[in-house]
């Protein structure tokens, strides 16, 4: 039977139903319950009625490759403090990103468009949380004020200390605890590709750079699980698990367990938090203070710090 090709704009539209299923009702064993599956099925039905009858249409042409199903999204919300100085959030939504780029003037005018729908517009009496990138920061120069997020500030530090060599062209010089992290990293990743998780008590924990303090969870968990990784490693990464020095991890580890506390201290969304910034942050300046028993691994993280 011969398969005829399927339109480039056909193909486009379950594209787009496909990232909006894999964003909102990537849950496990809910996937089928959510509105992005609802509306995949919808599309790919609607298409079926699209397409010529007479048209043989392979399934596996109309789905996207995993590697084209990139979208970028902009998450908004509205943070509202009431005269009794409650708090008040609301989602305003997750839209996907369809401008042409991602200059600064672009983001600025997608998320202006996105504010009108709501009525809502930025004024300079009115309050911008975001990450402190340059693009950011020039996006929402005016007509507002714009505040750095601390978490994203203290997250990004912790991220330097494991994975960066050099920040702003200084050396960051954490080698120890950086060759100890890249160990992990290949243990866990060999880990969960070789299906060796169901020998273990608990899964390993992959890092990612998205997530705030994710270096410390990776490590975490991989301390939890360090006497029972040796039955499960082949000679390879049995010399790399070796080479892996537990009192280091185990301090690593206590280090940054306040930083862990601090983050979810002010990511806290019931209650204003930034009030709570300058003391918190003197706290871990305390924290990283040198004392003489410290290991030469914490020594470089509190240096850098």
């Amino acid at each position: 039977m011969k398969f005829e090709s399927v339109p480039t704009r056909t193909k486009k539209k379950v594209l787009n139903a496909t990232v909006e299923l894999v964003a909102t009702d990537n849950r496990a064993f809910e996937l089928v319950g959510g509105n992005g599956f609802i509306n995949l099925a919808q599309t790919i039905f609607d298409v079926e009625q699209q397409m010529s009858k007479s048209q043989n249409i392979n399934v596996s042409d109309l789905l996207p490759h995993p590697t084209t199903v990139s979208v970028s999204f902009c998450g908004i919300s509205l943070h509202f403090l009431n005269e009794e100085l409650q708090l008040y959030v609301f989602i305003l939504g997750c839209y996907p990103y369809d401008r042409d780029n991602q200059s600064s003037n672009q983001i600025r005018q997608f998320v202006d468009a996105k504010l009108l729908e709501f009525d809502l517009s930025l004024e300079n009496n009115k309050f911008v949380v975001t990450d402190n990138e340059n693009k950011m920061k020039s996006c929402f120069k005016d007509p507002c004020i714009r505040i750095g997020c601390s978490i994203h500030y203290l997250n990004k530090q912790l991220e330097h200390c494991f994975t960066s060599v050099t920040l702003e062209k200084i050396p960051v010089n954490c080698d120890l605890v950086q060759e100890m992290f890249d160990y992990i990293r290949k243990i866990v990743s060999h880990v969960r590709r070789t299906h060796k998780q169901s020998k273990l008590p608990r899964k390993l924990q992959s890092y990612s750079d998205t997530r705030f303090n994710g270096a410390f969870l990776t490590m975490n968990v991989f301390l939890t699980l360090f006497d029972d990784l040796a039955d499960v490693l082949d000679r390879t990464f049995l010399d790399d698990y070796m080479l892996i020095d537990k009192d280091l991890l185990e301090n690593v580890c206590s280090f940054l367990g306040p930083f862990e506390e601090v983050i979810n201290e002010l990511s806290c969304d019931k209650k204003p938090t930034i009030y709570k910034v300058l003391p918190l942050r003197q706290c871990l300046i305390n924290q990283c203070t040198i004392r003489q028993d410290d290991h030469d691994g914490i020594r470089q993280i509190k240096t850098f710090l």
